[in-house]
């Protein structure tokens, strides 16, 4: 009895040893591995190997130790070593899809690609799962085997139950490869098997929606999929769009008003995005025909405020106002108030039926934007004030007392002007952009009624705001004010000719700014208004003049401004000489001398573009 219980105990103490001694050897693994990885990450991959080896002697089924191993020898390109390593492991595991990718992406990378894809197809020969085919596609794709990437995932598509999900992986393949017609079949079908995979559709293909060849690529592919049920119908009317076929994609959407219950939902939203890409008669044209076939539905006053402004638009588009955009300054330009006809009488039927809406309101303010911009000044006053009076409360209400501000200034009554500033600054509907904007105007008046002090203090807060151009030009007032108030004279003449051009009056406008910049001592002044000269040149298109000034400011080196001065002459050879050898190599010339400016992403912006129409 007692032998046997020291036997038990023997047995039982035994059993514990050995227990302790398997958990000590997994600690002292545990250690190694974490030496290895130190060694792989700080680039000691020959030291990783041996330690990883040595693991995978000790513990030869670790799956994790064995990874680790090859991505070392993968690492030192040593394919051969791995090659041979793993297909002894191959042995133990015939069907390791892990091992059989890992040999064929070592004979690819070895350079035996003939080989490598007889390894995988054998592989998938015997092994005719969807499961392996994607498998084994990724790791075509991961040595940028495209073409047998390709070709295993349509191996895939031909035993798969459900299409859907390797359709989507063929068509961001192709899109890759950049063979947009292939992949616009793909997408096509999805759509055809399952009409609520639309939107996901359009936003994998969004992204190339900025390339004129895959847009092209996929229209010629997906258009001989349209059917009677009309499953690929929006999708088409996006390419179109995308494609500057706008009168396609509008016929489109036309005839799915027709056949969906969407009573004109679809088309007027599509109408916004239209005339928000610039083609205000197209918009103009879908506004009339929702007007005509639903005169009162829910929509109807905002399909004729949008009418309007798209009507609007077109007018300002004739008259040229849209090509100076890209100028800095831009001369106010009377427009008769005659041309504005049909469209007055739009905003009028707005006010008379919807009366005391935010469209009504809108219809008033733009009214008076009408009048104003025909220097019918007191017509104009009228409809703001009605805004700023009646509907107080209303986000219209700080535009018309705005408005009536420029009004005033127009009209020479400063006083009056800086009273609906005062108002401006007041509203508590006033966003930070249209705060910026008064400040700094009202600043303008002050410095040039020699009200200084007031006016330091208006710019110190308008350039605590957000930093848009009013607070750029903010800052550069409050500088100057700062800096040379020992010429009070050369600053108060500075504030006329700044008023000056807010109001469209150029007239002796440069001989003002020539005898600011004439001024050495001044050093700030005299470069704000060698830019304001620029400024204006490109404004009155004497382009000519812009290039000689521009090139009389490089020679001297001496503006603080010059970035900003020599952005301008990229775009003035782009856009005023339309010259785009010269514009390309005065912005490149530009990201040389000025690589760290704020105007350093709008210069690689035009580059791009210039380098894309060329």
């Amino acid at each position: 009895m007692f032998n046997t219980f020291i036997r038990l105990s023997f047995l039982a103490f035994a059993f514990v040893l050995i227990g302790k001694f398997d958990a000590s050897a997994q600690i002292d693994e545990s250690n190694r591995y974490m030496l290895g990885q130190s060694f792989e990450q700080a680039g000691e991959q020959e030291k990783a190997e041996h330690v990883y080896e040595e693991l995978c002697r000790l513990s030869p089924g670790n799956p994790i130790y064995f990874q680790s191993f090859m991505t070392v020898l993968f690492n030192q390109k040593k394919y051969p070593k791995a090659i041979q390593l793993l297909e002894q492991r191959l042995i133990q595991s015939p069907n390791d899809l892990n091992v059989i990718g890992m040999i064929g992406r070592a004979h690819y990378m070895k350079g035996d690609e003939k080989k490598a894809f007889t390894v995988w197809e054998n592989f998938l020969t015997s092994n005719n799962s969807l499961q392996y085919y994607r498998a084994i596609a990724n790791y075509a794709i991961e040595v940028r085997a495209f073409e047998k990437a390709l070709e295993y995932l349509y191996g895939a598509k031909k035993i798969a139950g459900d299409k859907k999900s390797i359709s989507y992986e063929i068509a961001n393949l192709q899109c890759v490869m950049m063979n947009y017609k292939e992949a616009g079949n793909e997408f096509a079908e999805i759509i055809l098997a399952d009409p609520a995979q639309s939107p996901g559709v359009e936003g994998r293909m969004y992204a190339y929606f900025g390339r004129k060849e895959a847009v092209e690529g996929f229209l010629s592919s997906m258009g001989k999929y349209r059917n009677k049920d009309g499953n690929l119908d929006q999708l088409l009317a996006r390419l179109y769009f995308e494609n500057g076929k706008v009168e396609d994609a509008i016929a489109i959407y036309k005839r799915l008003d027709d056949v969906t219950a969407q009573k004109g939902n679809g088309l007027f939203n599509f109408a916004q995005q239209v005339f928000a890409a610039g083609f205000s008669r197209e918009a103009a044209g879908i506004y009339e025909y929702l007007l005509d076939k639903y005169p009162s539905g829910q929509l109807t006053p905002m399909i004729k405020l949008n009418y309007a402004r798209t009507l609007e638009a077109g007018i300002i588009r004739d008259t040229a106002l849209f090509t100076q955009e890209w100028k800095p300054y831009r001369i106010p330009r009377l427009i008769p108030v005659d041309g504005y006809r049909k469209v007055m009488e739009l905003y009028q039927e707005i006010i008379k039926i919807f009366k005391h809406s935010e469209p009504a309101i809108e219809a008033l303010l733009a009214t008076g934007t009408i009048y104003y911009h025909a220097g019918m000044y007191d017509s104009a006053r009228v409809f703001f004030e009605q805004v700023s009076t009646l509907y107080a409360m209303s986000r219209f209400s700080v535009q018309s007392q705005s408005r009536l501000a420029e009004t005033a200034m127009n009209m020479n009554n400063l006083s009056k002007s800086l009273e609906w500033y005062d108002k401006v600054l007041q509203n508590p509907m006033v966003k930070p952009d249209e705060l910026n904007a008064a400040r700094y105007k009202k600043a303008l008046i002050l410095t040039f009624l020699n009200r200084f002090e007031e006016a330091r203090e208006l710019v110190g807060k308008t350039s605590e705001l957000t930093a848009d151009d009013n607070a750029n030009d903010a800052l550069e007032l409050g500088v100057l004010l700062n800096t040379s108030m020992n010429d009070s004279i050369l600053v108060t003449l500075y504030a006329e000719a700044m008023l000056k051009m807010h109001v469209g009056n150029l007239q002796d406008i440069d001989a003002l700014f020539l005898k600011l910049s004439a001024n050495k001592q001044q050093f700030y002044l005299k470069s704000i208004a060698e830019l304001s000269r620029v400024e204006i040149f490109m404004a009155q298109d004497k382009f000519g003049e812009v290039i000689k000034l521009i090139d009389e400011i490089n020679r001297q080196k001496s503006n603080i401004f010059e970035d900003k001065i020599n952005f301008y002459l990229g775009m003035t050879y782009s856009y005023g000489l339309k010259d785009s050898k010269e514009a390309l190599k005065a912005f490149e010339t530009f990201l040389a001398e000025y690589p760290s400016s704020m105007y350093g992403d709008r210069v690689r912006e035009e580059i791009k573009r210039l380098k894309n129409n060329s």
